[in-house]
């Protein structure tokens, strides 16, 4: 067994060994993805039209665009250590930081709500189906979820919107301009992940109900909630935890076609719009945003993770 003082130790190295990979890997995708961005034909400004030679030269003057491409990278790594993520080419008068900051927020109240919805209906369906094995109320739950994980979720949001705003007129069919507006597109992002989940609670309860210590509760005299509740809950989660982390990350950075279709401004309208627009900066800074917040989320989950289960070990010289 490890001391106290052993176990923080290893702790802080694995913090320590993590901070440096996701270093490493933000660097790579910036550089990645700073040469592939420059590769495609075209530039920010080739779409404009009928502009005098002298203002377009005046234009990549301003942006540095007629520098080397060695000098812009090196140019670019530097603002990036100092947080500076640049100008928009597109947005007159904004910054990438800007943007980031004025969109994220509104794409993370949609995906806190999305994700809560989520959780409080796919892990009490989960358990139920996974007690119900092979029952008329575990085959439909199944049914309605392979159904919702095979459709895209723009089917879902068409459905939404037709049914609760068009035909009942209960909820508002698109804008952002209170709680009421976020409901229709939070369950529209919510379908895949709850049939997702459901089917991880489901499959992993199913596992662990036979496992020996479930068979000793059980002839204790512990009743299924009680079983479920002190001895299943955290084993369930940790699937369910690993799989939220990257899920959580895309919800919290915008969905293209949720936020067109409810007319949402989030980060998915701005990242895809850059790419149409060969916005540069705007790319790279999403990218390098989505990056992090991936790398940061799966970290947590790796924490997380070994808390609920002693057993997974977060060093690889650590014992289990």
């Amino acid at each position: 067994m490890k001391t106290f003082l052993e176990r923080v130790n290893v702790l802080f190295s694995y913090i320590i060994k993590r901070f440096l990979s996701m270093l490493l890997v933000i660097f790579i995708v910036i550089t990645v993805t700073f040469f592939l961005m420059h590769l495609i034909p075209g530039g920010p400004f080739s779409s404009e039209r009928a502009l005098p030679e002298s203002v377009m030269q005046n234009i990549t003057e301003r942006y540095h665009l007629n520098d080397p491409i060695h000098v812009q990278y090196f140019d670019y790594l530097g603002n990036i250590v100092k947080g500076d993520l640049g100008p928009s080419f597109k947005y007159e008068d904004r910054t990438v930081n800007q943007i980031i900051e004025e969109s994220f927020f509104v794409s993370v109240k949609l995906g806190v709500l999305s994700i809560f919805i989520s959780l409080i209906i796919s892990i009490p369906l989960g358990i139920i189906s996974a007690l119900l094995k092979g029952g008329w109320a575990d085959r439909l739950i199944m049914m309605l979820s392979t159904v919702v994980i095979s459709a895209p979720n723009f089917i879902l949001a068409s459905l939404l919107i037709y049914l609760f705003s068009l035909k009942l007129g209960l909820l508002p069919a698109a804008m952002f301009e209170g709680f009421e507006y976020m409901i229709l597109p939070a369950f529209s992002l919510a379908g895949f992940s709850t049939a997702f989940i459901l089917r991880l609670v489901r499959t992993e309860l199913i596992e662990v109900l036979q496992e020996e210590y479930i068979l000793t509760a059980k002839a204790k005299g512990l009743s299924m909630p009680m079983i479920i509740y002190r001895h299943c809950l955290k084993n369930i989660m940790i699937p369910v935890i690993s799989y939220l982390a990257p899920q959580i990350a895309a919800i919290f950075t915008g969905s293209f076609v949720i936020e067109t279709m409810f007319s949402i401004p989030g980060l998915g309208r701005h990242f895809v719009t850059s790419v149409y627009n060969r916005d540069y900066t705007v790319i790279l800074g999403l990218t390098i945003f989505y990056s992090a917040i991936l790398l940061l989320l799966n970290f947590i989950s790796d924490l997380i993770c070994a808390y609920l289960d002693p057993r997974i070990a977060l060093d690889s010289n650590e014992e289990t």
